[in-house]
């Protein structure tokens, strides 16, 4: 009788079938993972940097403009503020370093800056009139994600923000 050490040929298969299936379904949810955590990080950087923009242009007096990057056509390009002070203007924030999957709409569309009021941090438009409507809705998506559902930013009148998950894949896949 001889004592053979190693697989068979079906067991390796058999291994080999199990490993493709685990494969099958780990992969497709990986994406998903990653989608939701580029949505997740983005959506928390965006509502970090409005409320730091609020923060300091209450502590320091000043009104401070929240705007897309100079060079960019949309908000997924980046965002900076800016505070314009005895006619000189400095940038306190730049973000331009996005996942390029990464979308960022605006509610109402035609609103490409806002501006934090001095003393109160409310919002208004950057000609220093009031915001129409209920404010600035930000809605981050990840386009390479069927089944990311996204984030709102939304910034009131009164210079609040709220972060929120959509409760529907159909906001960001329409």
């Amino acid at each position: 009788m001889q004592n053979y050490k190693g697989f068979t040929l079906l067991e390796l298969m058999v291994t080999v079938a199990i490993a493709a299936v685990i494969m099958s379904i780990a992969v497709p949810a990986s994406k998903d993972l990653q989608a939701k955590i580029r949505v997740n990080s983005t959506a928390n950087e965006l509502a970090d940097a409005l409320k730091n923009a609020r923060s300091d242009a209450v502590t320091a007096r000043q009104s401070i403009s929240f705007t897309q990057v100079a060079s960019a056509s949309s908000w997924a390009s980046g965002w900076q503020a800016t505070m314009i002070l005895n006619g000189v203007t400095s940038t306190r924030q730049v973000n331009s370093s996005l996942p390029v999957t990464i979308t960022i709409a605006v509610n109402p569309t035609t609103q490409t800056a806002v501006r934090f009021e001095a003393l109160t941090g409310m919002v208004q438009n950057v000609d220093g009139t009031a915001l129409s409507g209920t404010g600035v809705t930000f809605t981050v998506c990840d386009s390479n994600s069927a089944n990311e559902v996204g984030k709102d930013i939304q910034v009131n009148q009164f210079g609040r923000i709220f972060l929120r998950s959509h409760t529907s894949r159909s906001v960001c896949n329409p």
